[in-house]
């Protein structure tokens, strides 16, 4: 099967960034030089990458993206650079000029699959024709189906579509999202490459996870979270103007997903499961800022216990210099004792912004469940 391959042309890429600084009197030299060397692929990807910016903002520049684009769909329709050079556009015309000649081209190569991925794309982004994108990348799917991006975008396109619309047409859309991207994530497994999903995995998986819970999904969520359980940290680097920048991915995976998990289960009544991920995300390397919906979701329901757990793994993880836990007993008879009574004290609207400072909150919280309290989190 044939495999698409992106042969990123990095003097085009640079070009259509340099595009996007030019000045409109230097757009205007620019169309004048092309008017005599057409085939001067380097300037009108400038002119495009300049027309890319401000294309949504009047009809003017969205005839003008149309225009330069069109000539380039004609001439490289196959070339890497018009995925970069996606731009969303203001007038209907200006979309159906660049959709009809995608579509001439897709007429002309129906078996290639960089113009079937391209036009997809434009159609999707471009032309705000969802439907039009969803027919080509599933085409390109059956001509390859051990790429892995096609499966993928057809997920971005289901995620996009769960969104709007009915509360019907919005799950229907959330569960096909899920199996595309699972989908994808196989192929990646199986096959693995250099890709979005070798990135981005986490934040595609997360993404979706956090639209099937909106959305009341709780299998898909609970399929989606244990995805992230799943993702082993991976050691990485890159080359940056400062030289190589090493770190390693996937470090919060585990807490994200036990977090799902534990949110889906409150969905579903089951505050027990809720408890078990709330402990396993005190066992996990925390973000930067810990969430507190499902910690707050399980004191509201008396499980102080487990609270206060998770309340000293976010100390721990502040390094605070204040007070020792050593008087902190999760033990104590009165963390589970019900009470309504709420406080402005309690709040955390007011994030302290130094490590000591939420440490002491985190210890002025840990003391009011003791109480039998139930203080706000977060």
């Amino acid at each position: 099967m044939p495999v698409i391959e992106h042969d990123y042309d990095d003097t085009l890429i640079r070009a259509e960034i340099d595009g996007a600084e030019l000045s409109p009197n230097d757009v205007r030299k620019l169309e004048l030089h092309l008017s005599a060397h057409e085939g001067d692929v380097i300037t009108r990807t400038k002119v495009i990458g300049y027309y890319a910016t401000i294309g949504w903002k009047t009809a003017s520049a969205a005839h003008r993206y149309a225009e330069h684009l069109s000539r380039m769909i004609d001439s490289r329709p196959d070339d890497s650079i018009h995925g970069f050079i996606l731009a969303p556009l203001r007038t209907k015309a200006a979309m159906e000029k660049i959709k009809s000649h995608w579509l001439a081209q897709v007429r002309r190569h129906p078996i290639n699959l960089k113009i079937l991925d391209n036009a997809a794309g434009a159609c999707q982004f471009t032309c705000s024709d969802d439907l039009t994108a969803e027919k080509l990348w599933k085409r390109a799917m059956k001509l390859d189906p051990l790429n892995e991006d096609f499966p993928r975008e057809l997920s971005r396109i289901y995620e996009l579509g769960s969104i709007h619309g009915s509360l019907s047409v919005r799950k229907t859309n959330a569960k096909k999202a899920v199996r595309y991207l699972f989908k994808a994530l196989m192929l990646h497994t199986k096959h693995p490459c250099e890709s979005y999903l070798s990135v981005y995995k986490e934040t595609a998986i997360e993404a979706l996870a956090k639209r099937t819970l909106a959305l009341r999904l709780v299998l898909e969520t609970r399929k989606l979270a244990n995805a992230l359980i799943d993702l082993k940290p991976v050691k990485t680097s890159t080359i940056t103007p400062r030289g190589i920048r090493r770190w390693t991915m996937y470090t919060e995976a585990r807490y994200k997903g036990n977090m799902l998990l534990g949110k889906a289960a409150v969905l579903s009544g089951d505050f027990e499961t809720a408890g078990q991920s709330l402990g396993n995300m005190s066992k996990s390397l925390f973000p930067p800022r810990p969430d507190w919906e499902l910690a707050q979701n399980l004191l509201d329901q008396g499980e102080g216990k487990v609270v206060i757990r998770y309340l000293k793994a976010c100390l721990r993880h502040s390094r605070a210099k204040g007070p020792s836990l050593d008087h902190l007993s999760s033990d104590s008879r009165s963390e589970n004792a019900p009470s309504n009574k709420k406080t402005k004290k309690d709040s955390l609207a007011n994030f302290p912004a130094t490590p000591e400072a939420q440490g002491e909150r985190f210890v002025q919280q840990i003391e009011a469940i003791r109480r039998g309290e139930k203080p706000k989190l977060g």
